[in-house]
């Protein structure tokens, strides 16, 4: 990030999300999704009930339980709440200052997220 900075792209699910991993089969591995992302991106899949800390703009982020067992990551409910409601799948993009610059939640087609890409580029 600091040699050559780029908005970050991060999806994030959970693996017994259907339509995360939908998105994941149909939409992530379509060229022009690969290509936008290779290109203008640093992309990273975030699992919003992972238990291991992240550290993110120096703050670290923990697995939070709900119930015994049951959880989410802490990022996760920071960068996908909507309505104080986590939603999955999530689109976020931050910029080079980890700022938030949208959000999409739900499934997306290739063409709509390449279209949510371009507009973030520019």
């Amino acid at each position: 990030m600091r040699v050559h900075p780029r908005p970050i792209f991060i999806s994030v699910g959970t693996n017994w999300c259907q339509y995360c991993r939908l998105q994941e089969r149909k939409t992530y591995t379509h060229p022009s999704v690969i290509n936008q992302l290779n290109r203008h991106f640093y992309a990273v899949r975030l699992d919003a009930e992972s238990k291991e800390p992240i550290t993110l703009a120096g703050r670290t982020y923990t697995y939070q339980p709900t119930g015994t067992t049951t959880g989410n990551h802490q990022l996760a409910f920071f960068l996908a709440r909507t309505n104080g409601t986590l939603s999955y799948p999530t689109v976020v993009v931050l910029n080079r200052k980890f700022e938030l610059v949208s959000r999409q939640v739900g499934f997306m087609e290739p063409a709509d997220l390449v279209k949510m890409l371009d507009t973030t580029v520019k």
